[in-house]
């Protein structure tokens, strides 16, 4: 997978060396050493992922990215935030300013590539939708902008068969309003998302009753389920299984213990991205309505009649006649 990555890093030797694995990947790298010239740099080069430092000189870590996904032109690119610091307080703040994951120096490399490999899928699906949202506005045919929606009433689906484990999680998501139904195994899964459309799903790798990794990969492979956050829960000697689920299509992780902050701001992300996605694509849709039908009467016009006249014209054989 080839992708355009911006690492920012006040530590010259940090972004070499990062940027040279990175490169070794085949990812086309460009650096910036403070938070202004990364701003700059992401304006002007659009890149498909962002690796930030969490510790720089006046402008850090916290406040470029918050700055970052204030801007609509930069909004939509995902940033991994990298720091020596491995409190879950300090996790906790990199999300809360729009981090999409947070990392603890030093980094492992398997896992910063799988982490990557995901997150730049996931941006270019949406770059699909966005730039068809974008056509669709210059036309006239559709708002712009977005605000981020409030995560309240969403519904999510917690899969674990421990009872407390899964108890915490539903409780910890019901602080932010959150609705958590609960499954037991992969068939009562699979029931409950034929009949509901949940803006997330948590998966226990722990699981004893089904592999949790074969219910990931069946989630993705549903059309109605293919983009729905799936949220990996782990413990820390699952480290090989969390990245398999990463290869998978899973969007996101937490390893035991749990924190119940680091999982509420992790949720909201990931929660508030399938909105978002979710609203790309209704856009969309009401623009190719408007395109198809008469604002007035509300029948189709006259582009449509014209293209399926030839249609059928096409297989019958016959020419068009003006009467």
């Amino acid at each position: 997978m080839s992708a355009r990555i911006l690492i920012i890093d006040d530590v010259p030797a940090n972004t070499r060396l990062l940027g040279a694995r990175l490169g070794a990947e085949y990812f086309e790298v460009r650096t910036a050493h403070d938070g202004p010239a990364a701003l700059a740099e992401a304006l002007a080069w659009q890149p498909d992922l962002i690796l930030l430092d969490v510790m720089m000189p006046g402008m850090d870590g916290y406040e470029t990215c918050r700055r970052l996904k204030a801007d609509v032109r930069t909004l939509h690119i995902p940033v991994v935030m990298v720091t020596t610091l491995d409190q879950t307080d300090e996790r906790v703040r990199g999300l809360e300013a729009g981090a999409d994951d947070f990392l603890t120096k030093p980094v492992d490399f398997d896992t910063l590539l799988a982490r990557v490999k995901s997150l730049v899928r996931l941006k270019r699906l949406l770059d699909e939708w966005r730039m068809r949202g974008q056509t669709a506005h210059a036309l006239g045919l559709s708002a712009n902008g977005f605000a981020p929606p409030a995560v309240a009433g969403a519904r999510a689906l917690v899969v674990d068969d421990d009872d407390a484990s899964a108890q915490a999680i539903q409780d910890a998501l019901l602080r932010d309003g959150v609705l958590a139904a609960r499954a037991r195994s992969e068939a009562e899964t699979m029931e409950l998302v034929r009949v509901v459309d949940f803006a997330l799903v948590v998966i226990s790798l722990s699981m004893l009753t089904d592999d949790p990794l074969r219910l990931a990969s069946r989630l993705r492979a549903q059309e109605t389920t293919q983009e729905t956050p799936l949220l990996l829960i782990a413990e820390s000697a699952q480290r090989d299984r969390l990245l398999r689920g990463f290869d998978l299509g899973a969007n996101d992780w937490l390893i035991r213990p749990l924190d119940a902050n680091e999982l509420r701001a992790r949720a909201r992300n990931q929660i508030r991205r399938k909105f978002y996605q979710d609203r790309l694509r209704a856009d969309l849709g009401h623009a190719l309505e408007l395109a198809l039908t008469d604002p007035l009467t509300g029948f189709y016009n006259q582009r449509y009649l014209m293209r399926h006249l030839h249609g059928l014209l096409d297989g019958g054989g016959g020419d068009m006649v003006a009467v």
